[in-house]
């Protein structure tokens, strides 16, 4: 049942029964059915050892139902012990007690928050794993970093401590991450970036050097060995001396990452500042077109539009350079092949506003899903508001309220989605999206008086800060969209995006283009 549909529904439930509390014995099958189904996704992806996996659908489940203290716990779980992430353990503990808080999960938060308070949440993590892991067991969520990241990954994720271009190669360093990474394009690879003396966004490293290799592998103080490494899934094992450099070597191959660690002549690992070089065997450094799918959608009932044409050209804000493809959609849905890079996507359909979008494809090995959502062209003194968002958190809700010039009151949100005055409808909510990226719309026809237009983070993991929200804001005399961005300084679970006064857009909030 949608979260939002009972909520709507409780106040007619509570009329007919006379009782709140006898909504406590009313039971929802089809709920239930839903939450026992992700938490068994969940509990076989963390089997295979999908932890990221495992998270999305114990999100899912907390989606049904929110009051199930398991998932939360199960979350928190895989965060510290397998993937090093206290914060994020902590967090999804805090919001847990918020909607279940139960004794578990009070005592839980409790003792992770002592964690937090003895060391750094790495040590706090890594002490831990270290005490309860067989030798020879890899750090995976690192190993999948390493084996994924591109430079702009990276980059996102961790703050430069060093870094340097000398005769080709690029080299850098982050706080508290205790790794070198290299990118070389000294052997023919085009990886850096001339105009900025860095690494293309798309770009992986050519050889990662970890300071600590046991905080990598674990158990060096008993030496791991071939069969400590087999057993974990490593191939292609062998361990040789080196002439060149003058060290017995183990080379193997582990999760899409080429490994070559010092040993000792019997071929254990024992030192723990050992020569080790780590190289990414999924090449995104060549130009490999990568797939672009997704659909043209309709913002105001998020529904495909079909004769759609969508035209490519490298590079951002680039409307009038030539195609580097061109695309007609019969059936509102498009596939594209395209070498990594920045584009602009114009997209046209009749009836429908041309608009451009920025298109970024990181050579990551995965295909790419992109909607773009599009307006009909509006009657005159019309404003229309798109809010589009990531994943997470899963709801974002749009409310637009405030008062007409001739008096009526207007509060339009998922619980009220129309208002209206003797003329007819003035103000509607034409699309409400549940499940992450929107789009989600409100159009205003009457546009004299006063309004403000917010955005409330409803439920879901993450907040309105990191959600990549934008919105876009559609007038009867611009074609174009104004485009504002959520800023890092929003906190809680409200963001005032801006105000309507007689038709004109003040106090914008974000980032405008």
């Amino acid at each position: 049942m949608s979260k939002k549909i009972l909520l709507l529904t409780i106040p007619i439930i509570v009329i007919l029964i006379g009782c709140l509390t006898a909504l406590c014995f009313i039971t929802d099958d089809t709920v239930n059915e839903v939450y026992v189904r992700h938490i068994n996704t969940a509990e076989k992806r963390l089997s295979e050892g999908d932890y990221q996996g495992a998270i999305t659908y114990y999100q899912k489940a907390i989606d049904a139902d929110k009051t199930q203290e398991s998932p939360y716990i199960c979350i928190a779980d895989i965060y510290y012990y397998n993937m090093n992430d206290l914060r994020s353990a902590i967090k999804t503990l805090e919001l847990g007690i918020q909607n279940a808080n139960t004794e578990n999960l009070r005592s839980k938060l409790k003792l992770f928050e002592q964690y937090l308070e003895q060391q750094s949440p790495t040590d706090a993590a890594d002490n831990k794993l270290k005490s309860d892991t067989p030798k020879g067991t890899m750090d995976i969520a690192l190993v999948d970093t390493f084996a994924a990241f591109s430079f702009e990954k990276y980059s996102e994720k961790y703050t430069v401590s060093q870094e340097q271009y000398l005769n080709g190669v690029y080299t850098v360093r982050y706080l508290n991450l205790g790794v070198l990474f290299s990118y070389d394009e000294t052997g023919g690879d085009k990886l850096i970036d001339s105009s900025t003396g860095k690494p293309y966004k798309w770009a992986m490293p050519s050889k990662i050097e970890v300071d600590d290799i046991s905080t990598l592998i674990y158990g060096l103080s008993e030496g791991v060995g071939e069969s400590e490494i087999k057993s974990i899934g490593a191939d292609d094992i062998k361990t040789a001396f080196d002439k060149t450099l003058n060290k017995n070597l183990m080379t193997f191959k582990y999760k899409n990452c080429k490994f070559t660690v010092e040993c000792d002549e019997n071929g254990n690992i024992l030192e723990s500042n050992c020569y080790n070089t780590i190289v990414p065997e999924v090449s995104a450094n060549k130009s490999e077109k990568i797939k672009v799918s997704g659909k043209i959608v309709n913002v105001e009932n998020a529904s495909p539009i079909s004769g759609a044409t969508l035209v490519f050209r490298s590079g951002k804000n680039n409307r009038s350079g030539d195609a580097v493809l061109t695309i007609e959609s019969s059936d509102g849905s498009y596939n594209a092949d395209l070498e990594p890079g920045d584009y602009t996507v114009e997209v046209s359909a009749n009836g429908y506003n041309k608009e451009y979008f920025d298109l970024y494809v990181s050579n990551t090995g995965s295909p790419i899903e992109k909607d773009f959502s599009v307006s009909r062209s509006l009657g005159s003194g019309q404003i229309r508001i798109v809010l589009e968002w990531g994943e997470s958190p899963s709801d974002l809700d749009s409310h637009l309220v405030g008062t007409t010039g001739d008096g009526t009151t207007v509060d339009v949100s998922f619980t009220n989605k129309t208002a209206s005055n003797s003329s007819g409808v003035i103000a509607q909510l034409d699309v409400d999206d549940q499940s992450g990226f929107g789009p989600e719309t409100i159009t205003l026809s009457d546009t004299s008086g006063e309004f403000t237009y917010r955005v409330h983070r409803y439920f879901g993991f993450g907040s309105l800060a990191t959600s990549g929200a934008t919105v876009k804001v559609y007038t009867s005399d611009n074609s174009q969209p104004t485009i504002i961005s959520v800023p890092d300084s929003v906190s809680g679970d409200w963001w005032d995006v801006f105000r309507i006064v007689n038709g004109q857009i003040v106090d914008i909030n974000g980032a405008v283009s």
